[in-house]
């Protein structure tokens, strides 16, 4: 195996770990609430988006002769590198995202046992109640 063979090699182990992390991501958008959803999935659109990109330049880089892959490489390391950081970035919003949800139910869950609370220490002084 030469060197070109070899990196192809290792681009597209990178690319097929990507869509399998994009493929994660989509699992748990179709699993959000609809107000994260929609959120999610212009985030895994623009995710498609740049891995077809990638795999245009993967594909160019292996149609290229010995001598002219290296003159491929930076665009499609370029590409890889925006792939790379927007799968990442992503990751992130997503985990934020679900953050900021089990945050707003933990906020509306002990809200809703503080006004139980009130409700059951005060039922007595409701009319037709006796405690």
């Amino acid at each position: 195996m030469n060197l070109k063979e070899a990196y192809e090699k290792k681009m597209q182990a990178r690319l097929d770990e990507w869509s399998a992390e994009i493929n994660v991501l989509k699992a748990k958008a179709d699993k959000a609430k609809a107000d994260a959803r929609v959120e999610y999935y212009k985030q895994i659109e623009e995710l498609k988006m740049k891995k077809q990109a990638a795999s245009v330049k993967l594909a160019e880089l292996k149609k290229a002769g010995d001598g002219a892959w290296e003159d491929l490489k930076t665009g499609l390391e370029s590409a890889w590198d925006s792939l790379g950081k927007a799968v990442k970035a992503a990751a992130s919003r997503f985990k934020q995202i679900k953050e900021a949800n089990h945050e707003k139910y933990d906020n509306i869950r002990i809200c809703g046992h503080a006004l139980s609370g009130c409700l059951s220490r005060n039922s007595s002084s409701l009319p037709g109640r006796s405690g």
